[in-house]
């Protein structure tokens, strides 16, 4: 801000001839003590978009997000004649038009020349979606045209991961029949799911041989792979092949 007052008043002050009234009389050089400031702001505002929600770039099962549009400029004031439609949402990096983004926003809050606006986002289906306010969309307390604003990714997903197949990976058997395994054997077991995946709560796969059961605790997991091991106790002897009969931890 730059606030503009009269600094000098006069012959030889900013002027190369005198100023006079009707009568004849110079102006006096003397500057008076009642001024009136001016505010000069060339600087054009800025808005920022977050959420309370959701980080951007998260991605997040979140039935709906808020939204908070805070207006930064020099002169400490708000935004006059920011809209919700003025709010720009994309798709898949596919604009959506006013009619579409204004369907999936509701709850807007704030008044002309507020500093912070609220809205209520919901999607309509599973995707990315990306939220910004375009240049020129509203103006400052100084008439000052917005910049583009930031853009607050968040990609919405609420189908659950599929466990795909399980595979025993373990070989060196016995020396007679390297797919039997005896006491002290290690058996590794990939779990694939249909996304990726992230292991908390320590998830079990349950196991049977037909004869006993028996359950064993994740050892690490990559993206789409869970690795779990079971070593061969004294009594694991079986009737039929190994197999994963469900996880007694949701995964």
């Amino acid at each position: 801000d730059n606030e503009v007052v009269v600094v000098g008043v006069g012959v030889g002050v900013g002027f190369t001839g005198t100023i006079t009234d009707a009568a004849g009389n110079s102006v006096t050089q003397s500057i008076p003590d009642t001024q009136t400031p001016v505010q000069v702001d060339a600087t054009r505002p800025t808005m920022t978009i977050t959420s309370p929600n959701v980080t951007s770039g998260a991605t997040t099962n979140d039935a709906f997000i808020v939204l908070n549009f805070a207006v930064s400029n020099n002169t400490g004031d708000g935004a006059y004649d920011f809209v919700e439609s003025d709010i720009t949402v994309e798709k898949d990096n596919q604009p959506l038009s006013s009619t579409e983004s204004g369907a999936l926003l509701s709850s807007f809050n704030g008044s002309s020349g507020a500093s912070s606006y609220t809205a209520t986002f919901t999607p309509s289906a599973e995707g990315t979606y990306k939220i910004s306010v375009k240049a020129d969309e509203f103006t400052d307390v100084a008439d000052n045209n917005n910049t583009l604003s930031n853009t607050l990714i968040w990609s919405y997903d609420n189908t659950p991961p599929t466990l795909d197949s399980v595979e025993m990976l373990s070989t060196g058997g016995s020396s007679i029949d390297p797919t039997t395994f005896g006491v002290g054997h290690v058996i590794s077991i990939i779990a694939k799911f249909s996304e990726p995946v992230s292991a908390t709560g320590l998830p079990v796969l349950n196991l049977s041989n037909g004869r006993n059961t028996t359950t064993v605790s994740v050892v690490e997991g990559n993206d789409y792979e869970l690795l779990f091991t079971y070593t061969v106790g004294q009594n694991d002897n079986s009737n039929n092949d190994l197999q994963v009969i469900g996880a007694s931890v949701p995964i």
